[in-house]
């Protein structure tokens, strides 16, 4: 019998874990139904659990209905587990009935199902006190982890609530203690003592060594999961701690409370550009590699000669120029006139285009709040420098222009704009470019922010912006999962679904197939990064998981479109 808080493999008449303690659950002989040490009958059938199930020999054992309960075998998946142990159940058991204890456990659980499954997930094991939930698993959804955290934020207040009836009897408050980790597991229904799924890998081990270093009433997350949470659940790093198993020590993460943010975009409005990043950022400006001429006085060198503090040159005095800018120290040496020249400073146009459409809207990080945070950064960026900013946003519906903004005054206007964006449908690339092309006011520097998935392509919307006075840049933004499906967790038989058309395809995913899927991915983004040099085009793949701060701060700096 596996112990789900350590994993040892114990004997079969064990009632208890012979490596950690933790009381092992006893399986039915009749309905395979799981009971908790020291039920003497299953709370599912009544059968008298010490007696061997009254069957005439050689017939199976009974099964659940094969409808009761989603079969997923054998397969690896992306999913998010949450272990939580109840604080003074030892005591409970010392000092109340066996029969008292059986009720309020049994509460405990019937309102730890209504909970789990009302977040999305499913309870997959009661061992003991013990509740171990699944998220992701059999039915997936892109917040699992923030489902599982919320989930717990419930269960402990639950047992909460119910500690005073209990508090004046056994000498202690009723708590709950927790732990989180999301990451690939390995699934199966082979053994029904497992659970509803018999569940193994790294990420079970972690979310139950989380519970046990979790103290009463706190919820512990790994690593991962606070990665995946952070939008919506404030936490604090704990000091590491070793944990059995692993090679590194492990940063745990403590819940400190969730944020008031029920939708994606409450949680961009959010996290979209903080004082920290501002901060940053008011000390970096945009860089073009041509030197433009605008309709403006602003702070972007040009080749014109005119009126700044930088000197440039001298030239002969003529009739009719204006005197101020005479150098009299060189009258008085040569008694010749000459006049000063200086840098014309003129403004910069910054244009940033935002894909829209439903393809961008996938991932984790998700595509489409990571081109809305780093085009708020960029917008940033080019108004305190007094640059000429505009933003389109396009897919197959509309092509929706911010025109023209100028002044730091302008930042809230630029984040409300993008918050107000929503992915749909097709790109409609080729148009969106060509709009650009001819509305465009003088030249500037360009940014294109999207996947560059278009199944129409991209050659003829490019070609609109070569050798219009751009400089541009393409920044491919691609999700974890698109880079290395693999590595999070696609496997088994699948139909997809293309999110913008609704075709789908039935694929068998394997070791072969991921090896192609990776083959034509670089393949496809080298054809677009070589048609973008021919074109005198900055091409850039940006992974979502990318820090921002460093991508802004660091590698953008280093291709040249910032210093």
């Amino acid at each position: 019998m596996i112990c789900a808080k350590c994993g040892r493999d114990n004997p079969t008449d064990n009632r208890f874990c012979g490596q950690c303690g933790a009381p092992l659950s006893l399986a039915c002989p009749k309905c395979g139904a799981e009971s908790p040490p020291g039920n003497r009958f299953c709370g599912r059938c009544g059968h008298d659990l010490s007696q061997p199930t009254e069957k005439t020999a050689g017939s199976p054992p009974a099964q659940p209905s094969p409808s009761a309960v989603p079969q997923v075998e054998g397969e690896r998946r992306q999913a998010t587990v949450l272990f939580s142990d109840l604080s003074g159940y030892t005591a409970m058991n010392e000092r109340l009935d066996p029969e008292e204890v059986r009720g309020i456990v049994g509460r405990i659980k019937a309102e730890a199902v209504r909970i789990v499954e009302g977040h999305g997930g499913i309870v997959n094991q009661f061992v003991g006190d013990e509740v171990l939930a699944l998220f992701g698993i059999p039915t997936a959804h892109e917040d699992d982890p923030v489902r599982a955290v919320r989930a717990a934020r419930d269960l402990h207040e639950m047992v909460r609530a119910m500690s005073p009836e209990v508090e004046g009897k056994i000498g202690a408050p009723l708590r709950l203690h927790s732990g989180i980790a999301t990451g690939l597991i390995v699934t199966s229904t082979e053994d029904r003592r497992d659970g509803t799924f018999g569940i193994t890998g790294d990420t079970v081990n972690s979310g139950a060594r989380l519970a046990s270093h979790a103290e009463a009433d706190t919820v512990l997350v790994s690593p991962d999961t606070n990665r995946l949470i952070a939008p919506y659940i404030d936490t604090e790093a704990l000091t590491p701690v070793e944990m059995k198993g692993q090679a590194e020590p492990m940063v745990p993460y403590r819940i400190i409370g969730i944020a008031e943010i029920v939708t994606r975009l409450e949680a961009a409005e959010e996290k979209l550009i903080d004082s920290e990043l501002m901060a940053k950022l008011d000390q970096v400006d945009v860089v073009s590699r041509k030197i433009f001429a605008g309709k403006l006085q602003g702070e972007r060198r040009s080749k014109r000669r005119g009126v700044s503090v930088e000197f440039a040159d001298y030239r002969h005095y003529v009739h009719g120029d204006d005197l101020r800018f005479v150098d009299w120290n060189i009258y008085a040496r040569l008694d010749r006139l000459f006049l000063k020249l200086f840098l014309e400073e003129e403004d910069l146009s910054l244009l940033i285009a935002i894909d829209c459409s439903a393809s961008m809207d996938w991932g984790n990080p998700n595509k489409f709040v990571y081109a809305q945070q780093l085009a708020m950064a960029l917008g940033y960026i080019g108004l305190v420098n007094n640059n000429r900013v505009t933003l389109y946003a396009f897919n197959q519906q509309e092509m929706l222009p911010l025109p023209s903004l100028r002044g730091r005054r302008r930042t809230r206007e630029i984040g409300t704009w993008l918050l107000n964006l929503e992915p749909a449908g097709g790109s409609a690339f080729d148009d969106a470019m060509r709009t650009v092309a001819l509305t465009r006011q003088g030249k500037g520097v360009m940014i294109i922010l999207s996947d560059f998935m278009f199944k129409e392509g991209y050659e003829k919307g490019l070609r609109y912006l070569a050798g219009g006075g751009y400089d541009t840049f393409c920044m491919q933004l691609l999700s974890p999962e698109e880079i290395d499906p693999g590595k999070h967790g696609l496997a088994g038989d699948l139909r997809l679904t293309d999110l913008e058309d609704d075709d789908t395809a039935e694929v068998t995913v394997s070791a072969a197939l991921l090896k192609r899927y990776k083959e034509n991915l670089n393949a496809y983004c080298g054809k677009l990064r070589d048609f973008c040099i021919r074109r005198a085009i900055s091409h850039l793949t940006i992974d979502t998981s990318n820090d921002l701060t460093t991508l802004l701060l660091d590698y953008l700096r280093r291709r040249g479109l910032l210093k």
